[in-house]
């Protein structure tokens, strides 16, 4: 069983290799092969701009500055400490566009601390003071769930 291959097939087999290898990589990442060429490339045209200024930060408005304190401590899972600073930002800024958002938080901190009831009157709450909220259906859809607990 001792065939003799030709000397120059290791180098066709090892160069299809090659290919194939090259060719699953660059299909994968998207990127394409450099094109060698002879003629030496050109040097990009030097431009002398300004460095791009970064765009200032905006302030941040009364209201958003306090839901962005309550939702810090809604995340951290201080839900008693949210709530007050929820129903401070509805009290203080009752005209805010985050009065909704503060009011359906409100009632997924009962939620998690396993309050249904409290819950359930705060999405009543959302439903009734915020009926244009995009969490109405949300609101109404938990409220159905939450009945399942407080039988």
């Amino acid at each position: 069983m001792n065939k003799k291959f030709p000397k120059w097939l290791p180098y066709v087999i090892a160069g299809l290799a090659v290919v194939i290898i090259l060719v699953i990589i660059f299909s994968t990442t998207g990127k394409k092969p450099v094109e060698e060429t002879t003629a030496p490339k050109e040097a990009p045209a030097v431009t002398t701009t300004a460095p791009e200024e970064k765009p200032e930060e905006v302030a941040k408005t009364p209201d958003e500055e306090a839901y962005e304190k309550a939702r810090d401590l809604y995340y951290e899972g201080k839900y008693k400490e949210a709530i007050e600073a929820y129903r401070k930002l509805i009290k203080d800024y009752p005209n805010s566009e985050y009065v909704d958002d503060a009011q359906y938080e409100i009632a997924m901190c009962y939620e998690f601390m396993e309050e249904y009831k409290k819950a359930i009157e705060e999405y009543e709450k959302l439903i009734k003071n915020y009926p244009n909220s995009e969490y109405v259906d949300g609101a109404k859809a938990s409220i159905e769930y939450l009945k399942e607990y407080v039988k």
